[in-house]
């Protein structure tokens, strides 16, 4: 594998971790809640997660998905100087509120299955020495942590943290530079979205952005789609969707945002299920609801929420099978 496909780029679109290395699924904790949650109430705990301003990572797992399995937990909030990870705070959904626990404190009684560990040890992840970057995923279902980085001269590493301890997962073969990533519940495995082929236009290879599944009981790459859409992003989102499928967000500086709804036909292959443009560019966190999708998007020199309903989606007939989707 050349050099140029070993490191991860530091990742667009993570708004308000521009200092903490290329955060996937990552974006400003107080705005967000306040625009998409005003109606929620914040414990206390809560509060002090937020107002430390670390980045959030977001559950993977749909909000009926957590609430029909019992599961109280949504996002981790973490920091990353130089080319140590750790996590620092873990925020749920209480009783008609947005709850939180920093490292060594109880459970609140209205969601219970809250906790970290007091211990740095057990919290922090040394990803390598020398400048790098890392994309993060996390499953509130199975409390699970998944970094990919690549610091120095490795190549992409696959850490997992469980809630108690960080370990590494070998991969089957190389990654390219990632762009984005999900947890999927239904088959235990990341869904990546990489580029390889950067850096070597002289040689008349153009850059190709894939679909990849890693599966996390043995650590096997298996390519889902090798040309998934026909330009490199400046900002790059994957989501799980509510009809067992993806939510695909790409947006260019300028150029405004793709959308698509991706999932697999009943003979498991990859097909595109629906459309939409938006002219803001998307950054930051995106979310799947029966009712359409909420994107992050650049508002003046801050962040917003704009809604896509599901009526913006369409397909033109014959084109479910079509790759690259835009």
């Amino acid at each position: 594998m050349s050099t140029s496909h070993k490191r991860l780029s530091v990742a667009s679109g993570a708004p308000g971790s521009t200092d903490q290395g290329g955060l996937c699924a990552a974006y400003p904790l107080q705005s967000t809640y306040t625009a998409l949650e005003a109606t929620f109430g914040f414990s206390d705990g809560a509060q002090t997660v937020i107002k430390s301003g670390d980045p959030r990572v977001g559950a993977s797992e749909s909000e009926a998905t957590l609430q029909t399995n019992g599961v109280f937990r949504r996002d981790l909030t973490v920091q990353v100087e130089g080319a140590t990870l750790l996590v620092t705070g873990q925020l749920g959904r209480g009783s008609g509120r947005v709850t939180g626990v920093s490292p060594g404190q109880s459970a609140p009684a209205d969601a219970p299955d809250l906790g970290l560990p007091e211990s740095v040890e057990d919290r922090q992840l040394v990803m390598g020495e020398g400048e790098g970057a890392w994309l993060a995923a996390y499953s509130a279902l199975h409390h699970q942590l998944y970094v990919l980085s690549a610091y120095g001269d490795d190549e992409v590493l696959l850490n997992v943290w469980d809630g108690a301890a960080w370990d590494k997962l070998v991969l089957s073969s190389p990654l390219g530079r990632p762009l984005a990533m999900v947890y999927r519940l239904e088959s235990h495995a990341l869904f990546v979205v990489d580029v390889v082929g950067e850096g070597q236009e002289d040689e008349g290879i153009e850059p190709a952005v894939r679909l990849l599944r890693i599966d996390l009981r043995d650590g096997d790459v298996a390519t889902v789609e090798d040309d998934l859409i026909a330009f490199v992003p400046d900002h790059m989102g994957l989501y799980n969707d509510t009809a067992l499928g993806f939510l695909l967000v790409a947006s260019r500086n300028g150029e405004g945002t793709d959308l698509a709804h991706l999932g697999f036909n009943r003979l498991g292959a990859l097909e595109v299920r629906g459309k939409a443009q938006r002219e803001a560019i998307a950054t930051g966190h995106g979310a799947a609801t029966t009712v359409g999708d909420s994107i992050l998007v650049e508002e003046g020199t801050g962040f917003g929420p704009e809604h896509v309903p599901a009526s913006a989606y369409s397909l033109a007939p014959g084109h479910a099978n079509l790759f690259p989707v835009f």
